[in-house]
């Protein structure tokens, strides 16, 4: 075989090892786009399925949110009507207080009234906050963002 044969078979393996290569990327590059095709496909196929729970979700915060204001609402107007009560109870047990305390002697009328008035001061306290901790939860919860 002589050298200029020689030459002219390495050059055509050379051109088919470059054709081989050419087309070896080729196939990576359509490989590449059939992939991002067909998980741009799947995607949209999921959130097709997901984007009604996601409606349905901020539905029902949106209801979330509603329904706490209008329980916040109700209690701090309990709250108003508690605490009003108690001063009216607070009032009402201070003048009785002073009425004993006209017709009872005066060391004994004002350690009853006093007694009494704290007595029921303590009690209407406990009252409210027991109701402003069982109240509490709710009208810090929804945050929704």
């Amino acid at each position: 075989m002589s050298e200029s044969t020689s030459l002219s078979i390495i050059a055509v393996c050379q051109l088919f090892l470059t054709a081989g290569v050419v087309v070896a990327a080729l196939a990576i590059i359509y490989a590449i786009f059939a992939f991002k095709k067909m998980i741009s496909t799947k995607i949209d196929e999921v959130m097709d399925k997901v984007q009604p729970v996601v409606d349905r979700v901020e539905s029902i915060a949106q209801q979330a949110k509603e329904t706490a204001e209008k329980v916040s609402v109700k209690v701090d107007s309990i709250m108003t009507k508690a605490e009003s009560t108690a001063d009216s109870v607070g009032n009402t047990v201070q003048s009785v207080s002073e009425k004993v305390n006209e017709a009872v002697s005066p060391k004994m009328a004002a350690a009853v009234g006093v007694a009494g008035t704290a007595l029921k001061v303590m009690q209407l306290y406990q009252g409210i906050s027991k109701i402003k901790q069982a109240h509490a939860p709710e009208t810090k919860e929804p945050k929704a963002e």
